[in-house]
């Protein structure tokens, strides 16, 4: 008799076990074809200028420090699948040009939030990447909501365009209408370059940056794409569900509100390399 019951009581308790393990499933899978939306909030900047600096050179639990002024802390964040946290590891910090950067594995990326000032008509995105394979559109940073609203820088794949590796801007100009700008550039595997980029929705402009110079020309005539308000910033993913993750490195990731000149991003470019002479010519 008491075989018969624990016999039953095994039974039931692995049956529990695999509706809850089918429910985190299905669960993961929702998540991914529907990513989390989040709560718009009013922003505190200032003015045009720079919004947030991720220099990646610590890690505090589940977050690393923004250095701009508005203290966008970046969440580490996990693909949603069932099991995440036991089967990937968060970003690793590793080595990069100046200090540490963070190492992602394409399970992983940075939430740093949804507001005004990340939600802007001009804008630029800096930062030193480091590509280690092509899989699925690598995404350096992206706002959007698929097929309606919002942009992402990325690293194409062979079909979105004529080959691997070529960097652009999607954008979303609402009613499943996307459309790619492309730089012309095609991003080396496992090499560090800085990479600049910037839309201006209100002058319908782009300009690309490959290691402080402009990389061909400024693009112009582009459509009006649609701001995104229900997302976060993402870094290193595009919207959260892991469909297009960076698999690589990423150092220094900042992000402004306006279209920084040439002549600025040269001064950026000068001054990540200049620090990074000096620790090098300090170690020999």
């Amino acid at each position: 008799m008491n075989r018969i019951k624990i016999y039953r009581r095994t039974v039931l308790v692995l049956a529990l076990l695999w509706l809850v393990a089918l429910a985190m499933v299905l669960h993961s899978r929702y998540r991914t074809t529907h990513p989390p939306t989040t709560s718009h909030v009013a922003g505190k900047c200032a003015g045009p200028g720079l919004v947030a600096h991720w220099k990646f050179d610590e890690v505090i639990d589940d977050m690393t420090p923004d250095a701009g002024p508005y203290g966008h802390h970046g969440k580490l964040a996990l693909a949603p699948r069932a099991f995440a946290p036991l089967r990937f590891d968060h970003p690793k910090l590793v080595p990069g040009l100046h200090g540490q950067a963070l190492e992602f594995g394409g399970k992983h990326w940075i939430a740093a939030g949804n507001n005004d000032c990340l939600a802007s008509e001009q804008f630029t995105v800096a930062a030193w990447v480091w590509l280690a394979e092509t899989a699925d559109v690598p995404t350096i940073a992206a706002k959007s909501t698929w097929g309606r609203d919002g942009w992402w820088l990325c690293t194409t794949t062979k079909g979105a365009q004529a080959d691997d590796r070529y960097l652009d801007f999607g954008i979303a100009l609402g009613e499943e209408r996307n459309m790619h700008v492309e730089s012309g550039y095609q991003l080396p595997l496992r090499e560090w370059h800085h990479v600049v980029a910037s839309l201006d929705n209100t002058r319908g402009e782009a300009q690309f940056f490959i290691d402080g110079k402009p990389y061909g020309t400024k693009k112009t005539g582009i459509p009006r794409w649609l701001v995104n308000r229900d997302h976060d910033l993402f870094v290193a993913e595009y919207d959260g569900s892991a469909r297009w993750p960076w698999k690589g490195k990423l150092d220094d990731v900042r992000f402004y509100n306006f279209v920084l000149s040439a002549e600025a991003v040269g001064a950026l470019y000068a001054q990540r390399t200049l620090a990074a002479r000096d620790v090098r010519a300090k170690l020999e």
